[in-house]
């Protein structure tokens, strides 16, 4: 008969070993290493509760801001990370690396929204911070140190260098996704840790002054690096297209995104289209989305300074448009765009089988407009191959998403297409907040001016109450070039000469000031540029105005 007093030994033996191990596991583990490996905005200890999923509306109004930074990182090869919710009360938000998830707490969204108007841009601030503790994979470069710690004597807690860039390089993102964070980071900062009752030095964190005047000065890099962004912009929409891709460039040593490559290949690509006359090239192309201005231009360059800096364009746009492609590899648009750019270098076929992989790429629903924007293409090389029939078929099809482009290329392909004159009424000048911008330039004060790439070239900025002064300006050998932009804000109260005022329809507006010189398509709504006004008005996606922008040029 077995001896039970020896089972009962051996039981007793294998529990004292259980929980020795758990004691050692414990000791070594959760109390001898440092707290969960997540990069958290802020920790104030350990939960006293186990925090609960947050499923309403709260998490679908952070859901759309989440969705519309990881679209702007503009990087499809990365794994997304799951966006959660919790009512915890802890950590504000996090990013797990080993879970490969994002997380914001209920109490940080409701701090947020405190901010009023600026709520989402709250939001925009924290979550691109930890989203680009993802993306630009801090979780290995802080690996490798834990793992060198004693070689390289690189302490752990030092996190400053993560922090600095996930602070900076957010700013870029959320403004990238049309969010502006600037007026309310270092606010939103300490509120949190009012909030969350942290201490003014958390362990493992820079004190909150340190993160303070860290916020203020990457805002202060950010704002300059918006300010040519915003330049840039404009200057696409004035049709100013090598300076804009000059200004891109410039962008792109600070942040280097699929939208900037994009925009940068897109200006230098139309820079070089400027170059084209009329019987040269006489289709619109997807890249322009409104080129009836360019058919009716007349250049006055030389002819072999024309040729010889067209090539030199199509080729830095092509450079552009392959980094953005490294970025986002599965984008049809990418294709598009260097398609468009092999029709202009007369590499029609092989513009052909590109455009053909762009289709063959836009199989969700939600592609149509760039499956689209393939079969125009498609269209227009079969047109330059001598295949009419197969050119117009490619044309019909496209108009059935895209009517306005494809119908015009039609136009063009049947001859039918009708030049239309600009308008032609001048009448009354436009102000905005009363500056004359030819007297201001006399005497111009601006807030804040810095060189760019020399130092006869100088960007400016002057912030009003209701709206903002962009000036490019450049001092030549023997001449001086300037464009100053006046730009409303979105709660601009004033009306125009003509009586427009924020909210109009685009009816409204075509009603006063009638047809536009262009109308050119964003991906947000439209900008009606009146050149002989020089002004342009923004319209959304449901038709009504936002905001307008007046200007001056002089370019040589």
């Amino acid at each position: 008969m077995p001896n039970i007093a020896w089972f009962y030994q051996i039981d007793y033996m294998k529990k004292s070993l259980f929980i020795l191990l758990i004691g050692v596991l414990l000791a070594g583990g959760l109390w001898a290493q440092p707290k969960p490996k997540i990069f958290a905005y802020g920790l104030n200890g350990w939960s006293k509760y186990d925090p609960q999923p947050v499923i309403s509306y709260k998490k679908k109004v952070a859901s759309e801001v989440y969705k519309r930074l990881i679209r702007a990182t503009g990087d499809y090869n990365t794994a997304v990370p799951t966006f959660v919710m919790n009512d915890g009360k802890e950590v504000v938000a996090w990013m797990d690396p080993k879970a490969s998830v994002i997380g914001l707490e209920e109490k940080a969204y409701d701090i947020c929204t405190s901010f009023g108007a600026d709520s989402l841009n709250a939001l925009a601030a924290i979550l691109a911070h930890e989203v680009i503790h993802h993306y630009e994979k801090h979780d290995w470069n802080r690996h490798f140190a834990q793992q060198n710690e004693l070689q390289k004597g690189v302490k752990m807690e030092d996190i400053l260098p993560y922090e600095t860039q996930a602070d900076h390089l957010g700013g870029l993102l959320a403004f990238s996704a049309g969010f502006d964070t600037y007026r309310v980071n270092s606010k939103f900062l300490e509120k949190v840790y009012e909030e969350y009752g942290f201490e003014q030095k958390l362990s493992g964190y820079p004190a909150l002054e340190t993160r303070m005047k860290m916020v203020d000065n990457t805002i202060k890099e950010l704002h300059q690096v918006k300010q040519v962004w915003e330049t840039a912009r404009l200057l696409s929409f004035i049709e100013e297209h090598e300076l804009a891709a000059y200004y891109y460039q410039y962008v792109l040593k600070t942040y280097q995104g699929y939208e900037i490559y994009n925009n940068a290949g897109v200006n230098a690509a139309l820079a070089a289209l400027q170059l084209f006359e009329a019987e040269e090239w006489s289709y619109i192309l997807p890249l322009e989305l409104d080129g009836n201005a360019r058919l009716d231009q007349v250049t006055f360059r030389a002819p072999d300074e024309k040729v010889a800096k067209r090539i030199e364009l199509l080729e830095e746009a092509n450079r552009y448009f392959a980094s953005a492609g490294l970025l986002q590899k599965n984008n049809p648009m990418v294709l598009v765009n260097q398609a468009c750019i092999l029709l202009l270098q007369g590499e029609t076929e092989d513009a052909y089988d590109l455009a053909r992989k762009a289709t063959r790429k836009s199989k969700r629903p939600e592609q149509a407009r760039e499956k689209a924007y393939a079969e125009i293409v498609l269209g227009i090389a079969a047109a330059e191959m001598g295949e009419q029939e197969e050119a117009q078929e490619w044309l019909e099809k496209a108009g059935t998403v895209h009517a306005e482009l494809a119908g015009t290329n039609l136009q063009l392909l049947k001859g039918t297409k009708e030049r239309k004159s600009p308008p032609t009424d001048v009448k009354g000048k436009e102000r905005i907040d009363a500056l004359d911008l030819e007297t201001f330039l006399m005497d111009a004060e601006l807030d804040t001016t810095f060189e760019i790439g020399s130092e006869n070239q100088v960007i400016g900025l002057r912030s009003f109450e209701k709206s903002d002064l962009f000036l490019h300006f450049r001092q030549g050998d023997e001449a001086i070039e300037y464009v100053v932009f006046h730009q409303t804000t979105v709660d601009y109260e004033q009306s125009s000469a003509r009586g427009i005022k924020i909210g109009a329809t685009q009816a409204a507006i075509q009603e006063a000031y009638g047809p536009p010189s262009t109308a050119l398509q964003l991906s947000n709504g439209q900008c009606l540029h009146y050149k002989l006004l020089k002004l342009l008005f923004f319209v959304d996606a449901q038709g009504k105005l936002t905001h307008w922008t007046t200007y001056e040029k002089e370019l040589f």
